[in-house]
């Protein structure tokens, strides 16, 4: 028995899907042999690029954040969500400024975020708790 028959036969089903599509799964599977094989050549390219891509990611997050805190104004978790925010935009804008610093700036990021969400997951917590106002 083939892995496909266990996934079904009907048209609707992931194993005549993947069986009718098994061209694309090989290219995307050589793209990234490819791409893994390059990033071994060149790990000071990628670790640039990756430092770039955190920084990017970190400031976006952290804008959506600060959008996000605005439309919770009035909550308690208010000033909690802006501080997570900020923590994130901030670490975003160290990493890019200072890619070498870059590891000590991830690890201080990424703790500082998970302390900030640690104390706003509380606080909401203790919100819902029974006897909590909600």
């Amino acid at each position: 028995m083939t892995v496909f028959s266990r996934l079904g036969k009907d048209p609707g089903s992931i194993g005549v899907a993947m069986k009718s599509s098994w061209q694309r799964l090989l290219i995307v599977g050589v793209l990234l042999l490819v791409l893994g094989a390059f990033g071994i050549y060149a790990s000071s390219f990628m670790v640039r690029t990756m430092t770039v891509l955190v920084a990017g990611l970190l400031v976006i997050a952290g804008a959506l954040q600060l959008t996000e805190a605005f439309l919770l104004h009035g909550l308690p978790s208010f000033a909690m969500t802006i501080l997570l925010g900020a923590a994130q935009i901030i670490g975003g804008v160290a990493i890019y400024t200072h890619p070498e610093w870059a590891a000590y700036a991830v690890a201080t990021t990424v703790a500082a975020v998970l302390v900030v969400q640690a104390i706003a997951q509380i606080s909401l917590a203790f919100r819902f708790a029974p006897g909590g106002k909600r």
